[in-house]
């Protein structure tokens, strides 16, 4: 999934020729090729049929950016089957999460620089996949770690040379 990323990357940032592309990056699509191949019946038995609608996933998901920001704060109730339920209507804790999503992406890529808005579109693709399928799972601090960890490249990026 992060391949795309990665040549994106690698082509915006380190302006590779398309000439360079395969040389550089076969290792990684051998490895994706392969991974398919080992999960594609697995794969397709389990995306047969949506366990909940696309709206209903949604607003789900939009509140669910509210739980994932408290784990990050304040990770000391962590548990196995956290107390978190779909969400069938508009509430004002779906609102505020999609929001706060929605705004902190926007002034992200309004200050950000080339590099700041690959880490952003980078950060959007790892999260698209399980923000539009239903998955049985409805929330998972694992989700975030790769998140986290763009962020704080992000943060260290945008602090680079600077003395506090």
């Amino acid at each position: 999934m992060l391949l795309p990323a990665i040549v994106s990357g690698d082509v915006l940032l380190n302006h590779t020729t398309v000439r360079n592309l395969p040389r550089r990056h076969w290792p990684l699509a051998l490895i994706g090729l392969l991974w398919f191949a080992m999960t594609y019946g697995w794969l397709a038995r389990s995306v047969g049929g949506a366990v909940r609608s696309i709206d209903v996933q949604l607003l789900t998901q939009a509140k669910a950016v509210g739980y994932y920001v408290m784990l990050l704060v304040m990770p000391s109730s962590l548990n196995v089957e956290p107390q978190f339920h779909v969400e069938h209507g508009l509430s004002a804790v779906s609102v505020a999460g999609a929001l706060a999503a929605l705004s902190a992406a926007a002034v992200t890529w309004t200050l950000a620089g080339a590099r700041g808005r690959f880490l952003l579109a980078l950060a959007g693709l790892w999260a698209l996949p399980t923000t539009i399928m239903p998955l049985n799972v409805l929330v998972n601090e694992r989700r975030a770690y790769m998140l986290v960890a763009v962020a704080c490249i992000g943060v260290g990026m945008a602090w680079k040379g600077r003395t506090p």
